[in-house]
């Protein structure tokens, strides 16, 4: 179980840089880093729901220059456990974004304790609501977070499933 979450996560945020309460830094290498965790997760945790184009599709969303874009520009999250790289999320405007955990770490609680991460940022921007683009593998897990399903929604990565959380 993955426990002090606060101390486990670094970020970049447009206005503040790297987190002042963690003594963890984001480290040139981990735009590279996090793409490779994140193909990694997409190839082992939806090739059961999508076929091989869309998992193509969706790996090369997640090339090192929009990775290290999404670092630089959103409230975005890095997690360590040992000083290995073994999650990130983010947060783009009122969307939960990014949201990849190592396969190996999968079903530990860091997912969640992630996601409860972002709504507290969420809600201290005050926002009333979050959403999320789920994948058809991970709408279990944002369902079992109070996330309610909003719409199916076609890309030509395959299908997402819109959903919503009220933070008020």
């Amino acid at each position: 179980q993955f426990t002090g979450l606060s101390s486990a996560c670094t970020g970049k945020h447009r206005s503040d840089g790297p987190k002042a309460d963690n003594a963890l830094t984001i480290k040139p290498d981990h735009p590279m880093g996090a793409r490779q965790l994140i193909r990694r997760t997409i190839r082992a945790s939806n090739s059961k729901d999508y076929d091989q184009k869309s998992i193509k599709l969706l790996c090369e969303i997640f090339e090192p220059e929009p990775v290290a874009q999404r670092i630089e520009n959103e409230h975005f999250l890095l997690c360590l456990a040992g000083g290995e790289l073994v999650g990130t999320v983010g947060l783009k405007g009122d969307f939960l974004r990014s949201i990849f955990v190592e396969p190996v770490h999968q079903g530990k609680g860091l997912g969640k304790a992630m996601v409860a991460r972002i709504e507290e940022e969420a809600r201290r921007r005050a926002m009333a609501e979050i959403m999320v683009h789920s994948s058809l593998t991970a709408q279990d897990f944002y369902a079992a977070l109070s996330y309610e399903f909003v719409e199916l929604q076609t890309y030509p990565e395959g299908p997402f499933i819109l959903m919503r959380k009220p933070l008020q």
